[in-house]
C-alpha cells in the first residue's frame, strides 16, 4: 500500500493526498474542507507531482466532474 502527500503552493489548498492502493485522491483546503476523487491512476497523480502549476492541475480535475467523468463527494472534518 502505497500513500502520498503532496504540499500544493496555494492559499486555497493546503495539501493532497493520494491513496495508491484506492486511487484515492482527497484534496485538503485550508477552510478545513475536504474534496475526495475516486479512481484516479497513479500516472496521473505522478503528472501532478512534477507539474509546473500543481494548483491549476487539481482544478481541472474538479472541473472533469462536469463532464460526469469523475466521481467526487465531500467530506467535512
Amino acid at each position: 500500500m502505497k500513500s502520498n502527500v503532496l504540499f500544493i503552493a496555494s492559499k486555497q489548498i493546503q495539501y493532497v493526498h493520494y491513496d495508491e492502493s484506492n486511487l484515492k485522491l482527497v484534496v485538503h483546503y485550508a477552510d478545513g474542507k475536504q474534496d475526495a476523487f475516486s479512481s484516479i491512476s497513479s500516472s496521473w497523480f505522478e503528472q501532478l507531482m512534477h507539474s509546473d502549476n500543481q494548483y491549476d492541475d487539481v482544478m481541472k480535475l474538479s472541473e472533469g466532474l462536469l463532464n460526469g467523468s469523475l466521481k467526487k463527494r465531500h467530506e467535512h472534518v
